[in-house]
């Protein structure tokens, strides 16, 4: 009841492990036995290649570009609700309003639905999307033991008992019904939704071999599970980072005002994209608390190079917080410092000691897409307010959380300019 697992916190081994030989470390931990609720992130082999073939084109910069006006939608939602409560108690928590805008997002372009979680927040959506991180969290010593023996006999105890998290399938069913409904009605506006149609068709015509049609429809939920709990985290974190480091806070602030007169009070594409700054600190929030704060490979096949030897079948943990937070990459590495990520001092970061969206092939298909309503949540935000610090705000981690950095909630107090 014993397996080894090797952690590689080295850099340029990681660079090796996820470009070079990629051949040789292409797949994740298997977890998940039913194939129809698979999602990217949780396939392998050939189904993975197909599933990425299949989804690669919908998160491309002009497909982004397209679904903003989704995206604004969601943020002037959160904007509306952070107006009216700031009348009454400026002390807000966060973290709360970061998940519903989130999942209206994420509603928005995915489904085509319009959640509204700040006017409904008992939607199910919601509580669902909550709930499915919480069935994660090592509470008790019994569930310790249980995803300890998981961890050793997955494939074989996934036949005896089901860990998927009944939110988890509520959401996949979600997800499997808006698919059939629009098929039976007509497209919709261009969302998620439309191009899974398109590619269950085009798998019936013979594309795609590897996948089944209800997997291909069921990967609405890549949305719910990569954009719902990281985003907001992000945003939560970056904005606990501004209320403790006022400087940096001033100068976002300067930058997004010259930006808004540039661009006469328009903000979209064009303008979140001439924010470098902003970029700078979303990706220095990364840095300093990855919402993943750890990821997995399984070896292939016998791999060697300068030394090192790793057998068929070894599992590879990569300690992404650990590596964000070495001094021998990151110099006072407890320091928020955005200036880290401007251009002029991209020839300081090592390659690969950043991987907040993983690496190589297999990184996260959605970082483009998370990064564009990071910047336009936060751009809106510190048009219309100022973040301050409140002796009530603190980042406190819980105990128990498998892979995600994740806290009760933040607050902070959010002023009117």
């Amino acid at each position: 009841m014993a397996t080894p697992v090797l952690s590689i916190a080295d850099p340029a081994v990681l660079r090796k492990i996820l470009v070079k030989s990629f051949d040789s470390f292409p797949a994740h931990m298997d977890y998940i036995t039913d194939q129809k609720i698979r999602t990217l992130d949780a396939c392998n082999g050939q189904e993975w290649r197909d599933l990425r073939k299949a989804l690669s084109p919908t998160f491309t910069s002009g497909k982004i570009k397209g679904m903003l006006g989704l995206v604004d939608g969601g943020v002037d939602q959160m904007m509306d609700h952070l107006n009216e409560v700031t009348e009454q108690n400026t002390l807000v928590e966060v973290k709360d309003v970061f998940q519903k805008m989130a999942l209206d997002v994420i509603a928005r372009c995915a489904f085509g639905i319009d959640s509204n979680s700040f006017k409904n927040p008992e939607n199910k959506m919601l509580m669902d999307g909550r709930q499915v991180f919480e069935e994660f969290l090592l509470s008790d010593s019994m569930s310790a033991v249980f995803w300890h023996l998981y961890s050793v006999g997955g494939p074989i105890l996934g036949k005896l008992f089901d860990i998927v998290p009944p939110q988890y399938m509520s959401l996949w069913e979600l997800g499997n019904r808006v698919c059939v409904e629009r098929e039976a009605r007509g497209p919709g506006s261009g969302d998620f939704v439309d191009r899974l149609i398109e590619l269950k068709r085009r798998h019936e015509a013979g594309e795609f071999p590897a996948v089944t049609s209800q997997q291909i429809t069921g990967q609405s939920i890549v949305f719910i599970l990569a954009g719902f709990e990281t985003t907001s985290n992000t945003l939560s974190t970056l904005t606990y980072h501004l209320a403790k480091n006022t400087e940096v806070q001033e100068k976002l602030v300067a930058e997004v005002a010259e930006v808004m007169e540039a661009f006469e009070g328009k903000i979209d594409h064009e303008a979140i994209a001439d924010m470098p700054y902003m970029e700078a600190a979303i990706k220095e929030a990364l840095r300093m608390v990855p919402p993943v704060s750890r990821n997995d490979r399984v070896c292939a096949k016998d791999w060697q190079e300068d030394g090192l030897f790793i057998p068929k079948g070894m599992n590879i943990s990569i300690p992404v917080y650990v590596i964000h937070h070495n001094p021998e990459y990151w110099p006072e590495p407890e320091l928020f410092r955005p200036e880290r990520f401007l251009k002029e001092n991209a020839e300081k970061i090592v390659p690969f000691s950043w991987l907040p969206f993983g690496g190589g092939p297999r990184a996260c298909i959605g970082e483009r897409f998370a990064m564009t309503e990071m910047k336009l949540a936060m751009t809106k935000l510190l048009s219309k307010f100022t973040i301050e610090a409140d002796e009530e705000t603190r980042l406190e981690f819980r105990k128990g959380d498998q892979f995600l950095m994740s806290y009760p909630g933040i607050q902070v107090r959010l002023l009117r300019r």
